[in-house]
């Protein structure tokens, strides 16, 4: 089995490979821009041999937007723009690119914002996963994609190598375990259904 994961040069895509090896295919940006469409084409000519992916890109930082000058600023714009390539149009088009050839598609969202924790303003990172979440979740039950396992599983925090390393352990025996997963389901990767050996 061969597993792309998109953000290969993550934190969490290194500790997949270290978990799973050579099933793991963590291109760098170079190898497979998202926001380039020629890049992502090149890549499937290339790599035709694909069973599943796990999207875990993302191009903005911790960015808030809270002021009008923010929101006129040419460069957040693009940044905007270029989370619609990345998480949507980059999304569909590696799944349709594929869709004859893969198992299963993981998004990797993060959780929803607590207001009463959490005030800020229109924080990019969570509109980000937003985009993909809900992108996974309506290819999730698309007739033509009906026979792609198709879901999104929150990872949770992970602040240290160890927590990094923990959480590609469940997500390994998650994709091992597939049948315990349904389609479009938002599970928290640390769900006690998913604490087996198998």
């Amino acid at each position: 089995m061969k597993i792309l994961i998109t953000g290969g040069n993550s934190t969490f895509a290194k500790k997949l490979k270290e978990v799973g090896g050579d099933k793991y295919i963590t291109p760098t940006r170079q190898e497979l821009n998202l926001v380039d469409k020629a890049s992502i084409l090149k890549f499937y000519e290339n790599n035709k041999d694909i069973d599943g992916i796990i999207f875990n890109a993302r191009n903005s930082g911790s960015n808030v937007l809270s002021t009008v000058e923010q929101w006129l600023d040419s460069n957040n714009e693009a940044m905007l723009i270029d989370i619609l390539k990345l998480n949507y149009i980059a999304t569909g088009l590696l799944i349709h690119l594929y869709k004859d050839s893969l198992k299963f598609v993981v998004g990797l969202p993060t959780s929803m914002v607590n207001h009463d924790s959490k005030p800020q303003c229109c924080p990019v990172y969570i509109f980000e996963k937003e985009v993909l979440k809900n992108t996974i979740e309506r290819f999730s039950y698309t007739q033509h994609l009906k026979g792609i396992k198709m879901f999104n599983i929150n990872p949770g925090p992970m602040n240290t190598d160890q927590e990094y390393y923990n959480h590609a352990v469940k997500m390994d025996r998650i994709l091992n375990n597939l049948d315990l997963v349904e389609n479009g389901s938002f599970e928290y990767i640390n769900n006690t259904k998913f604490d087996n050996e198998n």
